[in-house]
């Protein structure tokens, strides 16, 4: 089953970014995106995954990974 792909439009609301900005996502390619001819569209499992590797980690867990890392080193 192909996943349905998502608009810029689409993808602006899901992220709560504007429209320009998700342009200027794409022209810097820093989000994944498919070209299809002029279109531009998204797999919503993408886009997922990409807001999950813009989580930014507390320093609490940053300090509790620095300790369980030192401890094993």
């Amino acid at each position: 089953m192909v996943e349905t792909m998502l608009t810029i439009n689409e993808v602006a609301g899901l992220t709560q970014l504007s429209i320009s900005h998700i342009y200027h996502l794409v022209k810097d390619k820093a989000i994944p995106h498919y070209k299809l001819g002029s279109a531009v569209r998204f797999k919503k499992t993408e886009i997922a995954e990409w807001l999950q590797s813009k989580r930014v980690y507390t320093k609490q867990e940053i300090n509790r990974e620095a300790d369980t890392y030192t401890a094993t080193h």
